[in-house]
């Protein structure tokens, strides 16, 4: 009953956010505004985030090797892109979790398993940093404020971790993972050096995120320059990280209609938003639902 629950609630959720937004603007001017588009930025905009999944699919290849796992890029990307469509329908990108599943046969489950805690635990960082220097650039005390007490938080989840998690009981359910992905980044701490890229490839990959919704923006007619979008996207993708709808779908063009009211009209930012999470949500999912079923159903 809860899993059903937990399945229905964002659905619901999202269906609510999306009818009171559409009651709010007018869709035929929403639609003209797609119509009127730079379809070249537009494609320009799906090249780039088709070069995230390379970048990340690198950025997963490094986070393994330093940990004594050589992997094939071409096995992992297939695995990437077939994790994507359920990773983009799961609540707060959970999905991404089944990558630990696929790779089970040449890296154990639980250590796969951290190294995808970890590599969310470098988003989230690196998403802070850059909300960090948006709020000095926007002169918003509240950015600055939030970034660092999350940068804070995860300085004390990596300092003290360990010794909460030693005095949990031996029968808590996640102790033993979490004991597994503290072991892993030790190993990791040891060669730092070999861990760099990995936080290289990890701002490269948001950066590259950030550049396709640019893209977009400029495809709607809206000139926002490139530094805006790296100091504010990144709160509405903090904010769509939250498990209330499916992958942030209402609750980032909600967020996005705030941030960016200063700069674009309110149906720009909108169709913006709509036309991201068209890609993230629909059209990437459609387009790789096949790997993902050739992937799944592989004996």
């Amino acid at each position: 009953m809860k899993h059903k629950i937990r399945l229905i609630l964002p659905i619901a959720v999202t269906f609510l956010i999306l009818i009171l937004i559409f009651k709010r603007f007018n869709l035929e001017v929403i639609l003209n505004t797609y119509y009127q588009s730079n379809k070249i930025y537009i494609l320009l905009s799906i090249v780039i985030l088709m070069i995230t999944h390379v970048i990340s699919t690198k950025r997963w290849q490094s986070a393994l090797l330093t940990v004594g796992y050589k992997i094939n890029f071409k096995k992992l990307f297939i695995l990437f892109l077939a994790n994507f469509p359920i990773s983009k329908i799961s609540p707060s990108y959970s999905g991404d979790f089944l990558r630990a599943y696929t790779l089970k046969n040449s890296v154990p489950v639980n250590e796969s398993a951290a190294i995808i805690l970890l590599e969310g635990l470098m988003d989230v960082f690196v998403l802070s940093v850059l909300v960090f220097l948006g709020g000095i650039l926007n002169n918003m005390p509240i950015m600055i404020i939030f970034s660092t007490l999350i940068i804070i938080l995860i300085f004390l989840f990596i300092k003290i971790g360990p010794i909460l998690i030693s005095r949990l009981p031996v029968n808590f359910k996640y102790k033993n993972r979490l004991v597994i992905f503290f072991n892993v980044f030790k190993i990791i701490l040891r060669t730092p050096k070999q861990f760099f890229p990995v936080v290289g490839y990890t701002v490269l990959m948001w950066l590259s995120m950030l550049l396709s919704i640019k893209l977009l923006f400029s495809a709607f007619s809206a000139d926002i320059p490139f530094y805006l979008v790296v100091a504010l996207q990144p709160i509405s993708i903090f904010i769509s990280l939250l498990p209330i709808t499916i992958s942030g779908v209402g609750t980032r063009e909600a967020i996005m209609i705030f941030l960016f009211a200063d700069l674009a009209s309110q149906n720009i930012i909108l169709a913006t938003g709509l036309f991201y999470s068209f890609l993230s949500v629909v059209f990437w999912p459609i387009l790789l639902a096949p790997i993902t079923y050739m992937v799944l159903n592989k004996k």
